[in-house]
């Protein structure tokens, strides 16, 4: 391809252009009207048009200069221009006739568009080039920037949906909550919330998740299910795409005739299941992993809430039965004991000297005893194996001012203890005296943990906004300081010393790409495809590529990789790039003089474990809670990153395990990785 006049004050134009119109909007429509805009002195005397068509949709006008009637015809899809740009399109290439010439735009070797113009010069053809290739890199990283900014609004709603559903426990309030969270999440035609009947299986009560807010009854049949009637069967995940609408005569339940796409998840509590969520026709494209991913944890939130809130509600109920008569009151005793006993929360009431009152079921469990054993002893005895009361504990403070209290209590070693938030309530006697106290236990170490990966979440889409606005900026400079130098060496004479310098900057120029190249790749949340995967090999074979250097750093390498360990469904180039990170990790982690690093695999609960362990220097225990967070690192300037773990976090949690790290100083450092033999979506 030839360069027209004046090449590179054209490329820097273009440049500029596009970037100036990045920092205003982020719409590729409006990002290439703005900047071809910029750039209209350069098509002084051209009639001149681009069109586009983003997710499989049609070729529309975005922009034309030129003679007036000439851009309104484009503009309107009429006319010769217009002509030569449908051309041009079907070519998927360059495209010449009649003195038109036409480029198509590409991202990832796809077409997004055209740029078609007629005039007389023949320099036009090399501009348009220049200008349709820069398109293309600013349409990418447009892409990129919407799909990081899309997970940050995901994770945000969610992250207040789900406040929102633990903060009450008033029923209509967490459904009314759920439908409202899934209309802000989801763009969607039709959805179902359908609650299950404990007591007679084949009831569903329906609500209409857009639309009417009535409830409906419905009885299950015989004969074939719906899709919620198989969710709630199966326990398990439903998403289709690409359905053909049916008449309603031929549909199981005519409410689903008119679907040509569904997801459906049922609401599970303690694998137990509740009920379910239908989705139906996503307005936006069709439903996606992540869209599974998400309808998956706000399930989670509303199934826990709807729990509680019926309990709660129930609950609330039988004290109002119980204050209506004392033959309410003995007849709504089991209920009340029922209620007490199948709460998740755990509960018991004390007296003012501390002793035991009632015990629910789920704290005698914990204390390893029945109930009856408890009742009349001193809690802080038979339940934390202490002399006087424990530290911390409110329970007086309860007493002497007859109010709530709250506080938050962790047990278990650093990095792997349970939390609990732990509230005091008084109990009044007819003289408004603070006789017994209800102390509640709310095991949060979920909830915490869900917080903590939302946190990892928006920290990650941080990232990749960092990553993906300053990669424009980055990578033209460090281009053009590699080609000057490159330039400055076939000019320059064989100077030691000048050789040196250009090679140094040449060599730091490059390092800073790989850098900015990392960010990029570590912030692209890219479609994993899953297929029947050998875990053990994937491991050998991420350990075939480091032998060398444990021969040469003396590292003694023990494996136990069964063969009769069972396939996964997983990505093994992803899996493989975790097992490498980790393996280098390792030996890094050993002195100069050598080491032991384990191998090993090992199949548990339906899911196959992979440990990794050295007996280096370990993890001091302030920095066990920040290893997967970006850019954090505690080796030397220039041999990380800290994207290695970051990246691991992120592919187990894609392949819908759990990464865990135990650590002693001194002594060296274990990494627990859990996957699922199958992934969850049907």
């Amino acid at each position: 391809m030839s360069r027209p006049p004046h090449a590179r004050k054209t490329l820097s134009d273009t440049r500029g252009a596009l970037a100036q119109a990045m920092r205003q909007v982020l719409s590729l429509p409006q990002v290439a009207s703005l900047a071809l805009d910029k750039l209209s002195p350069h098509f002084e005397g051209v009639d001149a048009g681009l069109a586009l068509h983003e997710e499989g949709s049609d070729l529309e006008p975005v922009w034309g200069t030129g003679d007036s009637d000439i851009v309104e015809n484009f503009l309107q899809r009429k006319g010769a221009l217009w002509e030569s740009a449908v051309k041009s399109d079907a070519a998927d290439d360059a495209f010449e006739e009649d003195g038109f010439y036409g480029r198509s735009i590409f991202v990832h070797d796809h077409s997004i568009g055209v740029l078609v113009a007629r005039a007389d010069d023949p320099s036009l053809a090399s501009l348009i080039d220049f200008i349709c290739i820069e398109l293309g890199h600013v349409a990418a990283q447009v892409r990129d920037i919407d799909s990081v900014q899309r997970l940050s609004r995901d994770m945000g709603i969610l992250n207040s949906i789900t406040k929102t559903l633990t903060s009450s426990l008033d029923l209509d309030s967490v459904l009314e909550a759920t439908t409202r969270g899934l209309g802000r999440l989801f763009n969607i035609e039709s959805g179902v919330l359908a609650l299950l009947d404990f007591d007679r299986g084949e009831l569903l009560f329906r609500r209409k998740i857009t639309g009417e807010t009535d409830w409906s009854i419905h009885y299950e049949h015989g004969g074939e299910k719906d899709y919620i009637e198989t969710c709630l069967i199966s326990r398990r995940s439903i998403i289709r795409n690409g359905m053909t609408p049916v008449p309603e005569s031929d549909a199981v339940n005519p409410e689903d005739a008119a679907l040509s796409s569904v997801l459906c998840v049922p609401l599970k509590v303690r694998d137990r299941v509740i009920g379910a969520i239908q989705l139906g026709n996503k307005l936006d494209g069709e439903f996606t992993e992540h869209d599974l991913d998400l309808l998956h944890t706000l399930a989670t939130s509303a199934a826990s809430a709807i729990q509680n809130a019926r309990l709660f509600h129930e609950l609330t109920v039988a004290n109002a039965d119980l204050e209506a008569s004392r033959w309410e009151i003995a007849r709504s005793r089991s209920t009340l004991i029922t209620l007490f006993d199948n709460l998740e929360d755990e509960l018991y009431i004390v007296n003012r000297a501390y002793g035991m009152v009632a015990v629910n079921r789920a704290r005698a469990n914990r204390a390893g005893k029945d109930p009856r054993e408890l009742v009349g002893r001193l809690c802080y005895r038979v339940l934390a194996g202490r002399e006087s009361p424990c530290p911390g504990c409110r329970v007086l403070e309860t007493f002497a001012q007859g109010g709530k209290t709250m506080r938050v209590h962790q047990e278990g070693p650093l990095g792997g203890e349970k939390e609990w938030e732990v509230y005091t309530y008084p109990i009044l006697d007819a003289n408004r005296e603070v006789t017994q106290t209800i102390n509640q236990w709310r095991n949060v170490t979920e909830q915490r943990r869900l917080e903590l990966s939302l946190i990892q979440a928006e920290k990650l889409a941080a990232v990749g906004q960092l990553a993906a606005g300053v990669a424009h900026e980055l990578n033209n400079p460090l281009t053009a300081v590699i080609a000057n130098t490159q330039m400055l060496r076939m000019s320059t004479s064989n100077d030691p010393d000048d050789d040196e310098a250009l090679d140094l900057i040449e060599r730091a120029g490059k390092r800073a790409q790989e850098v900015v190249r990392d960010l990029l790749d570590f912030a692209r949340q890219q479609r994993v495809d899953f297929i029947y995967v050998d875990v053990n090999e994937t491991l050998r074979q991420s350990m075939s590529l480091i032998t060398g250097q444990w021969s040469k750093h003396n590292v003694i390498v023990h494996t136990e990789l069964p063969d009769d360990l069972p396939a996964i469904q997983a990505n093994a180039d992803h899996l493989q790039t975790v097992w490498l990170n980790l393996l280098v990790n390792a030996r890094d982690a050993l002195p100069e003089e050598g080491g032991r690093i384990e191998v090993k695999s090992w199949s548990q609960d339906s899911r196959v474990m992979v440990s990794i362990g050295d007996n280096g220097e370990g993890i001091p225990p302030e920095n066990l809670k920040k290893i997967f967070e970006p850019f954090f690192t505690t080796k030397d300037p220039g041999k990380g990153t800290g994207l290695g773990l970051s990246a691991c976090y992120r592919i187990i949690k894609q392949h819908g395990g759990s990464i865990e790290v135990e650590s002693s100083e001194q002594e060296g450092t274990t990494v627990k990785v859990s996957l699922p033999l199958r992934q969850e979506a049907a």
